[in-house]
């Protein structure tokens, strides 16, 4: 499972912290390894953020 956050404008921590955020609740949420991104769109930068290596319970 995938979060992708699309920003504009310059990175800031702010959005690195929101976006991990968002990944924790949707691992808590679903129980699956989430992987993170931020996208910015001027000019288009992919940040990965990592993702968590648990696994599904049901596996």
């Amino acid at each position: 499972m995938h979060v992708i956050d699309f920003k504009t404008g310059e990175p800031r921590r702010q959005d690195r912290e929101q976006v991990l955020a968002y990944q924790a609740l949707v691992e808590q949420l679903q129980d699956l390894p989430v992987q993170a991104f931020l996208v910015y769109v001027d000019p288009v930068q992919l940040v990965a953020l990592g993702g968590n290596q648990r696994k599904n319970s049901s596996q």
